[in-house]
């Protein structure tokens, strides 16, 4: 089973190369370059669409966003990944070269962004009518806003994922949410799981916006 211990070391052996990513793609390619080195019992297939889909996804989501980022598997097990790479604005001069991420800063959908590919990877893994073993999401951010908890009450508090506990929840937003705000994203979340996370450090420099961590946030039956 690829367990979440062995993705956590797969982001750590990232996190050892001293760089951040310049994009998603970046982060999802390197991921699968350095588990197929350090796990090559498994077999990797990205951005692939697995063959039964759960009457409760097709519902819910009907037809939409059916593929996912990674696909591991060995003999019998398949496990689905989901990444996340948000960023705020950042530069950096790394090893000689120019390196720089663009802004990710609507955090309100971007969090419901995040719910909503956990809620994905629930429909598939917790439903009978699949062979997916398990599922990851996998966030890495240099926004202090995402794991850090506010006191401060938003119309999108229930989209919220800082560090800590989150309780099972049918997740929406507030009555106060303005419909530019939930535009393609409405659907309130059916959350079926209780998550504990917990990010760990990434990458650290001394600049502004310099402090990236990740989040493996681990979904099972």
């Amino acid at each position: 089973m690829f367990s979440k211990e062995m993705v956590q070391s797969v982001l750590d052996k990232l996190a050892s190369k001293d760089h951040f990513f310049v994009s998603e793609a970046h982060l999802q390619t390197e991921f699968i370059t350095q588990a197929s080195k350090l796990y090559k019992e498994f077999e990797y297939y990205p951005e692939l669409v697995p063959s039964l889909v759960p009457s409760e996804y097709k519902k819910q989501f009907k037809d939409k966003g059916i593929h996912f980022d990674l696909v591991i598997r060995s003999g019998d097990e398949k496990i689905i990944v989901e990444f996340k790479y948000l960023t705020a604005s950042y530069h950096e001069k790394v090893n000689g070269f120019d390196i720089s991420v663009k802004s990710h800063m609507a955090m309100d959908i971007r969090r419901y962004d995040c719910w909503k590919d956990i809620s994905r990877l629930e429909a598939f893994v917790k439903s009978n009518e699949t062979d997916i073993t398990k599922g990851y999401f996998v966030l890495v951010t240099n926004v202090p806003g995402f794991w850090n908890k506010s006191n401060n009450i938003t119309f999108a508090d229930d989209f919220l994922i800082f560090d800590g506990e989150h309780k099972a929840s049918i997740k929406k937003w507030s009555e106060r949410a303005s419909e530019g705000t939930k535009k393609g994203r409405n659907s309130p979340l059916n959350i079926k799981g209780d998550y504990l996370f917990k990010y760990k450090p990434f990458y650290t420099s001394n600049k502004r916006g310099g402090e990236f961590k990740s989040l493996v946030v681990e979904i099972t039956k």
